[in-house]
């Protein structure tokens, strides 16, 4: 097995023990309950999401796996609270996002949730350094948003991409950037829209694996969907999202075995 395979798996058996004491805890981090969402297309009302339920713990790895214009998104953004379902009940850390006001609702999304997309910033010109302070500038004031945001991009092995624009970055840059955005205020859950769709296999695997640690280091449970089932070898759950309906696929734990052993061969 290659060094890079090792340490793969030595990694992931580190992320299994910290998921196994953090399921001590029952309550979930994020709890989807028979969420539906129907699209009006058209005069034919068209489902998008039926009766979707899924739980993550803290230290949780899940991967939603589907094809393009399958729900992944929506039902991020419903995760996330920036969007409601027609059906069915969203629950952060114990809390219903949807008996919340609009004020309580953007605090919890301010404090506990970190979303990271392939969109950035919609201020092309901002500088990188200052979108991933700016979830953190609140709390921490300017000064020290902007030190922890630094290092958060060091971190990441890109620190060199702080005083540049969204729009000069490459693929990998924008998904670590993205990434740092997200994790600066050290959420409780990690949202992540299909990081790793442009990405080859090296620096996907590098993402995903940065993303990982930088998870298990904050007590962070990630649900992050894709486009690409190789993403999936880096879960403790995979599901399949088509149809509008989510369901399991086989065991994430047995398939990386045997994507390494195929390696070997």
């Amino acid at each position: 097995m290659a060094a890079g395979g090792t340490e793969h798996v030595a990694h992931r058996r580190d992320r299994s023990g910290a998921r196994a004491e953090a399921r001590l805890d029952t309550t979930p981090l994020l709890e989807l309950s028979g969420i539906t969402r129907v699209l009006q297309r058209g005069p034919v009302p068209q489902p998008l999401l039926k009766d979707v339920s899924l739980a993550l713990h803290r230290c949780d790895f899940v991967v939603v796996w589907g094809r393009a214009r399958s729900g992944k998104t929506t039902l991020l953004r419903i995760a996330s609270g920036l969007e409601r379902p027609d059906a069915g009940v969203v629950r952060v850390a114990g809390d219903d996002l949807g008996a919340m006001s609009p004020t309580a609702r953007g605090a919890v999304r301010l404090g506990a949730i970190g979303v990271a997309d392939t969109d950035g910033t919609e201020a092309g010109e901002l500088r990188v350094l200052d979108y991933v302070a700016l979830p953190i500038a609140h709390r921490a004031g300017r000064r020290r948003a902007l030190k922890e945001a630094r290092a958060t991009l060091r971190r990441l092995d890109v620190g060199h991409a702080a005083d540049t624009t969204w729009r000069s970055l490459g693929d990998l840059e924008r998904a670590h950037v993205s990434l740092a955005h997200a994790v600066a205020r050290r959420p409780q859950l990690l949202l992540v829209d299909d990081l790793t769709k442009n990405l080859d296999p090296l620096d996907e695997a590098d993402f995903l694996t940065r993303l990982s640690r930088l998870a298990q280091d904050i007590g962070a449970a990630v649900l992050l969907v894709s486009s690409a089932l190789p993403t999936a070898a880096f879960a403790h759950e995979t599901y399949l999202i088509s149809g509008g309906t989510l369901r399991p696929v086989e065991d994430s734990q047995h398939r990386v075995a045997r994507l390494h052993e195929d390696r070997r061969r």
